[in-house]
């Protein structure tokens, strides 16, 4: 559980328990003494919004590492969160005749963060990515996971999920030449936030993104220089706009 959901029960909790002191359901409120969560460097730093040829670059940079490229593929088109969710698929998630990826909560005691389930729906190349991936891994070891590990090595046998990629993330993106500190949930931001430069309805995004309020979707529109421009292009070619009155 991240300390970011740790602070937001505290404060419920400490709520709930002020209004039953006020209403006398209890003498004291026990959340008082406990001492707040403090916001961690990863919660402070900046997300990183990837460009569609930094991102084709990272991919290019992951080509000798197979689990890699589709993790990459599989967050960037489709806005997974990286180790909650894209880390946790089986090949039984993927329906390639309907073009659909399903996200499952519940199963074997694992939960997403928002605890619910949903669909989505696959882009071409992530299919095709899909497919290949398959025809290479799911039938050779035998694992029920899409991310495994094909060999044994130290940490683990040969078809055990792979639960972390951070560390060969960080040396395809500094392979790609990528601005210092991006990580794998960049790839689940740049793709929120493209998909809402681009006019999409922020309902279908919301529920694609499995965010909890319109709020949380919202925080995901950035605006870059290009957009400020507008500001101070030029109104009908050049003509001053025409008020209406009355």
């Amino acid at each position: 559980m991240s300390q970011r959901t740790l602070r937001r029960d505290y404060a419920v909790l400490h709520l709930v328990f002020r209004f039953a002191v006020e209403r006398e359901y209890r003498p004291d409120n026990p959340i008082a003494p406990v001492r707040k969560l403090p916001v961690t460097p990863e919660e402070m730093r900046q997300p990183i919004v990837l460009a569609d040829d930094e991102i084709d670059r990272l991919l290019a940079a992951c080509t000798d590492r197979p689990m890699l490229y589709l993790f990459v593929l599989t967050c960037a088109d489709t806005a997974m969160r990286p180790n909650s969710e894209a880390l946790w698929l089986r090949w039984e998630d993927v329906d390639l005749r309907e073009g659909i990826v399903r996200i499952v909560s519940g199963r074997d005691g694992h939960t997403t963060k928002t605890r619910t389930s949903r669909t989505l729906p696959l882009t071409p190349r992530l299919a095709a990515a899909f497919r290949h991936h398959a025809a290479a891994y799911r039938l050779a070891g035998g694992s029920p996971w899409i991310f495994h590990h094909a060999a044994a090595d130290r940490h683990a046998a040969a078809g055990d999920r792979i639960n972390d990629l951070r560390r060969a993330f960080g040396a395809a993106a500094r392979r790609a030449k990528l601005p210092p500190g991006v990580w794998p949930y960049d790839l689940r931001h740049s793709r929120i936030t493209r998909w809402v430069k681009a006019g999409h309805n922020l309902a279908l995004i919301q529920k694609a993104a499995s965010h909890a309020s319109m709020r949380t979707t919202l925080i995901y529109v950035h605006l870059d220089d290009d957009d400020l421009r507008a500001l101070v292009a030029p109104v009908n070619d050049g003509a001053m706009p025409r008020l209406a009155v009355g």
